[in-house]
């Protein structure tokens, strides 16, 4: 009987250690998404939707993982799909994958890291009105077992304002020395820049201007995110590219 206990016990922590998750998947608004099941409105004939996401490894130890789809209702006709992986320590500028691709390239996550901005799922309606659910998965390539789902469906049911969307800039892109954020989402709206490593490099807001004159001729080459806020949430990020 001890011993039936004992190695009981001992798969119990086995299966513990094998089926643990490893990761944890986070929105823009830095909204925990594992196992969620997430609605993007979008409507018919309109500019790609971008859903950005960013991947945390909680395990110790350096994971290498893939993100992969699969879709849960019929393509419809006209609608486009790819995903682009974020940067992390390993790949400094990350990259986005063909239309429709099952997965994303190898990403590799030191223990404890989370992956830089620039992840996004980009969705495009098409002339055909419709839902388009993909179920998303974040797996160890090593341990096929060691992972995580979230479903987002790609509606024309929920309304949106993408007008209003379409109201903030970033020019000239690319920039040498100066660029111009322009919005029109009034004096409540802020602005924050992050580099591909996801640290903050600038933090702005719109009180007294709608055009801010930002300076980076100091600034490292690469790319940049500027992330618009409006009442608290975000309505877009640009990616911003620096070259002197």
């Amino acid at each position: 009987m001890k011993k039936l206990l004992l190695i009981a016990i001992i798969l119990g922590m086995f299966g513990s250690v094998l089926f643990a998750q490893s990761f944890e998947v986070y929105n823009h608004d830095s909204e925990l998404i594992n196992g969620q099941n997430i609605t993007v409105a979008t409507t018919v004939n309109s500019p790609a939707i971008l859903y950005y996401w960013s991947i945390k490894n909680i395990s110790g130890s350096q994971k290498t993982l893939k993100l992969s789809m699969a879709l849960q209702t019929t393509q419809i006709e006209g609608s486009l799909h790819s995903m682009c992986h974020p940067p992390t320590e390993a790949n400094m500028f990350g990259g986005c994958g063909p239309m429709w691709s099952a997965s994303t390239p190898n990403i590799i996550l030191n223990a404890g890291e989370t992956s830089g901005e620039g992840g996004d799922f980009r969705f495009t309606q098409g002339p055909n009105p419709g839902v388009t659910t993909i179920l998303y998965k974040v797996y160890d390539i090593n341990n096929t077992s060691d992972f995580v789902t979230f479903t987002i469906s790609y509606s024309t049911t929920t309304a949106i304002d993408l007008n209003k969307v379409a109201d903030f800039t970033v020019s000239p892109n690319p920039a040498s020395t100066r660029f111009t954020l322009n919005s029109d989402f009034g004096s409540n709206a802020r602005v924050e820049i992050y580099n591909v490593l996801g640290k903050l490099v600038r933090k702005v807001d719109f009180s007294n201007a709608e055009n801010i004159n930002i300076d980076c001729s100091n600034w490292e080459n690469g790319y940049y995110f500027c992330r618009l806020f409006d009442g608290g949430k975000i309505k877009k990020t640009v990616k911003l590219i620096v070259t002197h």
